[in-house]
Formats: C-alpha cells, structure tokens, sequence
C-alpha cells in the first residue's frame, strides 16, 4: 500500500520512533504497517499515554495510546512486553496492537491482520472500524484531508 507520506499527519516524533521499533521487533512488514499504527493511536488517544477514552474515567483505569485492555499485556509474550506490563509505555502499547490485530493474544479475537485497505481480509478493509476509512480518505484527497475532520470518519470500536 502507497500511503501520501511515510507517517500519519502530526504523529510525534516519539511516537513515530516508538511504532517503527514495534515493528521491528514483531517482525511485520514497517511499511505496511507504520501509517495504519500512527492513525490508530492518533484517533485512539491522541497518543496520550494516560488516556481513558472507552471506561469510566472514575474507575481511573487509563488504557494507553491504543486504548488496549489491561489483561492484553499480559497475555503477550513476556519478551516483547515484560511484566509488570508496561502499558504506558508507547512501544509496548504498539507491540500488544500488533499482536492483537494479528490475532496473537490468547483470550482476544483480533483481526487475522492488517489487510490492505482494498482487500477483503483483516482490519483495513472493514468499513465498521475507523483505520481503514481514515486512510481511505486521505488517500482519496491527500492535499485537502484534515485530521480533525477526519475523526468521525474513524468511529469507534
């Protein structure tokens, strides 16, 4: 897939640095997979660490970049995400992603993988889950695609 750019608009630098090394340490393909990361964790949290956005923010239980589930970190391989889980940290955060879209995690279904975004198999192809159809969009009008304006394209899980 041949995306505008080589990153999601306005991904930080730590976060650009933190998704390439998940990359490289889960083995998948960076330039597959390094644009779809970056719009995830831009919708998800705004790559805020400490965010909640999908519990009761009374319970106090921040879900990360990515906004995963506590039990994800520990049901990944403890040499890619060590205990305690780390789920703060940015890399762990897109290591446990990866491994959960490629349906990895014991316990949590998945996606069976990226997919491409005209494919018919894995996440980017679906059009109930917001990756896909961000991308889709900017692909489609990369000079005048906002990312803000994008947001209700991405919809939530």
């Amino acid at each position: 897939m041949t995306y505008p750019a080589e990153h999601f608009p306005n991904t930080p630098l730590w976060a650009q640095a933190a998704v390439a090394e998940a990359c490289r340490k889960t083995g998948v393909t960076a330039s597959k997979w390094v644009v779809p990361l970056e719009a995830i964790g831009r919708y998800e949290s705004n790559w805020n660490n400490n965010a909640n956005l999908c519990t009761d923010a009374a319970l106090n239980l921040p879900l990360a970049s990515f906004q995963l589930a506590r039990g994800m970190f520990t049901s990944a391989p403890k040499e890619l995400v060590p205990l305690p889980s780390r789920k703060h940290d940015p890399e762990c955060s897109a290591i446990v992603c990866i491994l959960y879209i490629n349906s990895k995690l014991n316990g949590y279904g998945g996606y069976g993988g990226m997919g491409d975004i005209d494919g018919t198999k894995g996440l980017l192809p679906r059009t109930d889950r917001g990756p896909g159809n961000v991308l889709r969009a900017w692909i489609a009008d990369p000079t005048s695609f906002g990312v803000e304006d994008a947001r209700e394209a991405y919809r939530g899980y």
